[in-house]
């Protein structure tokens, strides 16, 4: 009897941890692009054309990366992953300051801090923000 109970307390041990380590995955974002869509500016400043313009971009964006994504997961060799993994990096950064340097073209200023906490918005392009995961460092 003893070794049925120090069987399932394992069990229920293992079983636990296994959720944390899912619960750990929430915050890193919806794959969309948060910034694009309002989640990360104060949308109430844009105009509708101007709000149309960055979910063009974003939707361009997405696109671009999902085809990089399918290419990468086709590859075969860890160096061809590597290689399209920084493209998709580039590709990122690119993106990124791209939609900034029209925001703030625009007059529009954003925080790329702390994910909203504190004062600080979220950006949400590269996944970083937007998110709910409730972490502490």
């Amino acid at each position: 009897m003893k070794k049925v109970s120090m069987k399932i307390a394992l069990a229920v041990v293992m079983i636990a941890a296994g959720a944390l380590g899912l619960q750990a995955q929430n915050g890193r974002g919806n794959g969309s692009c948060g910034m694009c869509t309002g989640s990360g500016v104060n949308s109430t400043k844009l105009t509708d054309e101007q709000k149309n313009i960055l979910l063009e971009k974003c939707t361009t964006f997405q696109a671009e990366m999902n085809t990089l994504r399918a290419k990468m997961i086709a590859s075969a060799t860890v160096a061809e992953k590597l290689s399209i993994r920084q493209d998709m990096t580039s590709m990122r950064t690119a993106h990124l300051k791209e939609v900034k340097d029209l925001l703030t073209s625009w007059g529009v200023t954003i925080s790329t801090g702390n994910g909203g906490r504190r004062g600080g918005a979220a950006v949400g392009c590269d996944g970083s923000g937007g998110g709910k995961g409730r972490g502490r460092r």
